[in-house]
């Protein structure tokens, strides 16, 4: 009709300039809000407008050169050439059987088969985002908030009760030893606590920030520990022994090692660790221990020290109960009332600080939350768009055989069957995606939970994900019947002439 080469090129670019403007504010937008309800404190609006405006010119310049080549072949596609298109491309396999079963679901393969690269990437587009949900969502379900609480500073109990000292030896800035002097963690106080009903026992937990030298390293804060610890030190006791009468008898001190490791002080079996402590009446004693024992990790309330020794020898040496922490043993079914009882008893003293497990397990939790509850969410958006990716293919395969398909209805193709071959064709795209993702989704979060179990996070236990998976397929045959619906119902308005003379 005259249209020149330049107007097409110009023609293509303003619909891909149309398209950007309104699906890249759309993005910026949504993603905006995204990252606000994620982390409001986060929140800084001039950045968020630089980024906003980076992202945005970033997104349109990869939509100019997307279509940069689409562009250059639509201006060479001869007019002869454009009337005769086809969606169909390649040669079709002739099959060496003279007569072929012509059924609904063999149609469907047919029909498949003849566009693999496009049925072929819409199946990878799917199945990426399958395995993507149900890798993230494997680590979500996977994770143990409450072991962690449990392992890290729960072992016991369901309340801590400490001290107020700061627990960094290298920031301290209040004095540990000096609120143990004042005695608050005292008789009446542990009376006062085992009185209040649904509190059903209390552990101590020893600890001090003496300072203490080994091999010309130097650190602070070590850990005492009872009689009923042992088995625990026990468990993971790499050399040496952990037994209390032995230590007691042998002036031993145990070498936590992985704490060791990260403060990098060295230390063997046999090697001489001096302690200074600070006593009651404010002078510094000095002690010598010997290590006598090497553990890996320890299940302790707070933070762990780099060494570990009889609660005794610390209680000896500074002249005072050197009780930290007091870990409240509750009957669950009573939890609300024994933590209002608590919060009572220490209300108005500033030097004791109480800790719930309720709390702990909120805070871990919501740690991993966030953290794979963003990637979750990537996942969703990829999984959006690879549906969009078969709504796009399935309605162009529809349109391109509309023809097709009336010719098959004029020679008998019923209704019934018209709806099994296009159930068919949408069931191949999603058995074979859902078989991809369950596999490769399957083995890939094992893999992901061994891994981060081993070397970041020991408190995550494999779980499958059932729930989003169900989800996720239940999504993708909605979307399958909808099509099915949107593809028949269309039909419906046409007669068999009118699509018979659609592609002439």
């Amino acid at each position: 009709m005259g249209t020149t080469k330049r107007q097409i090129k110009k023609m293509v670019y303003r619909e891909g300039k149309l398209l950007a403007a309104i699906a890249i504010p759309i993005g910026l937008v949504i993603g905006n809000v995204i990252g606000y309800f994620l982390i409001p404190a986060g929140w800084y609006w001039l950045t968020t407008l630089c980024v906003t405006v980076g992202v945005g010119l970033f997104a349109f310049i990869i939509v100019m050169i997307a279509i940069h080549t689409p562009v250059k072949r639509a201006a060479a596609v001869s007019p002869l050439e454009a009337l005769r298109y086809s969606d169909y491309q390649g040669k079709m396999k002739e099959s060496s059987v003279l007569h072929r079963k012509i059924t609904p679901a063999s149609l469907a393969k047919m029909n498949l088969s003849r566009q693999k690269a496009k049925s072929t990437l819409t199946i990878l587009s799917l199945s990426l985002g399958g395995v993507l949900v149900v890798l993230i969502s494997t680590m979500l379900v996977s994770y143990d908030g409450v072991a962690e609480a449990r392992g890290r500073a729960f072992p016991v109990g369901e309340f801590n009760i400490q001290l107020n000292a700061n627990q960094s030896w290298d920031t301290a800035g209040i004095s540990l030893s000096g609120l143990q002097q004042k005695n608050f963690l005292n008789a009446d106080f542990i009376n006062a606590v085992e009185s209040i009903d649904g509190v059903t026992g209390i552990k101590h937990w020893y600890y001090t920030d003496a300072e203490y030298r080994v091999n010309g390293n130097s650190g602070k804060w070590i850990q005492g520990f009872c009689r009923d610890e042992q088995q625990n030190l026990e468990k993971e006791r790499i050399a040496g022994t952990t037994d209390y009468d032995e230590l007691v008898a042998g002036n031993g001190i145990v070498l936590l090692q992985e704490r060791a490791d990260l403060y990098d002080i060295e230390a063997a079996l046999g090697d001489t660790v001096e302690v200074d402590y600070k006593t009651e009446s404010g002078q510094i004693r000095t002690k010598a221990y010997t290590v006598m024992g090497i553990v890996n990790e320890y299940s302790y309330s707070g933070f762990s020290k780099c060494f570990a020794l009889p609660e005794q020898f610390m209680n000896e040496a500074t002249g005072i109960d050197c009780t930290g922490t007091i870990s409240v043993i509750t009957d669950m079914k009573k939890y609300d009332t024994v933590e209002a009882a608590l919060n009572q008893l220490i209300d108005g003293n500033s030097d004791l600080v109480m800790e719930t497990i309720k709390e702990s397990i909120t805070y871990y939790s919501g740690l991993q939350q966030l953290s794979f509850g963003v990637l979750l969410i990537v996942a969703v958006i990829v999984v959006c768009f690879s549906l969009i990716n078969l709504v796009n293919t399935t309605i162009t395969n529809f349109l391109s055989r509309r023809q097709e398909i009336g010719m098959l209805q004029a020679i008998g193709l019923s209704k019934k069957q018209l709806i099994k071959m296009l159930c068919y064709e949408g069931l191949m795209y999603s058995v074979f995606a859902t078989l991809v993702t369950l596999v490769l989704g399957t083995g890939l979060g094992f893999l992901s939970v061994q891994v981060v179990v081993k070397t970041m996070n020991p408190y995550f236990y494999y779980s499958f994900p059932w729930l989003i998976v169900l989800i996720y397929l239940a999504i993708l045959l909605i979307v399958q019947f909808t099509l099915i619906s949107y593809t028949t119902g269309n039909l419906k308005k046409q007669s068999l002439v009118e699509q018979i003379r659609t592609m002439e």
